[in-house]
């Protein structure tokens, strides 16, 4: 009887092991489990890294320069208001009618809730000058309103955090001056892209937002 005594004793013990084997690992499955992917897929290519980054999960995250270097508070600037950003050159083509079609739209639309933010970028060889002088060009030669970022890249390895972004919840690069133009929702999240040259197009989608 002694010796079936210690036998059960060492079943009860190796139960119990097994269970608290257990125990302890549903609870480390349920607090310590990863997230889940992002659904827009792989991210993007880190060449500080030298891996694959995500795109940031906030809008009000990103930091943003304007032409002059001056850091563009986003939550303050930003949140609350319908947000029209779109990449420009000003040497292309078309960047006169473009320029002044944005002008027009700030005039129009900035008292209701858009703010307008135009992104330089010389990815398509189209703006050779520096930030500072893209921004008192405009500022100067149309009387440019909107907020005017630093330069930056809108596609490839170099690609700004903010179209890291938009392309999260639009895929696809962007193809030419004045085709990555992104509308924002009042909560900061992109709701609509438009890969049309001409501005005017947005404005019924704007309209749906104010």
């Amino acid at each position: 009887m002694k010796g079936f005594g210690g036998e059960s004793r060492r079943n009860r013990a190796l139960v119990i092991a097994v269970v608290g084997v257990f125990v302890l690992g549903t609870l480390f499955y349920v607090f310590d489990k990863s997230p889940p992917p992002s659904e827009s897929g792989g991210g993007v290519w880190d060449s500080i890294n030298g891996r694959k980054s995500k795109a940031p999960s906030s809008l009000y995250n990103i930091p943003l320069r304007d032409g002059r270097g001056d850091i563009i508070n986003t939550r303050e600037e930003l949140r609350g208001k319908v947000v029209l950003f779109v990449n420009i050159g000003t040497q292309a083509s078309y960047a006169t009618v473009a320029l002044k079609h944005l002008n027009q739209m700030h005039n129009k639309f900035h008292d209701l809730g858009l703010v307008i933010v135009a992104i330089p970028t010389d990815d398509f060889h189209s703006e050779k000058g520096s930030s500072l002088e893209v921004y008192e060009f405009l500022r100067t030669e149309y009387q440019a309103k909107y907020l005017i970022t630093e330069k930056m890249h809108v596609n490839g390895q170099e690609e700004a955090q903010l179209f890291r972004f938009l392309k999260s919840y639009f895929p696809g690069i962007v193809k030419a001056n004045f085709d990555g133009k992104f509308l924002i929702d009042r909560n900061g999240y992109p709701v609509f892209r438009s890969k049309h040259h001409a501005i005017p197009n947005l404005v019924d989608e704007i309209y749906k937002l104010l």
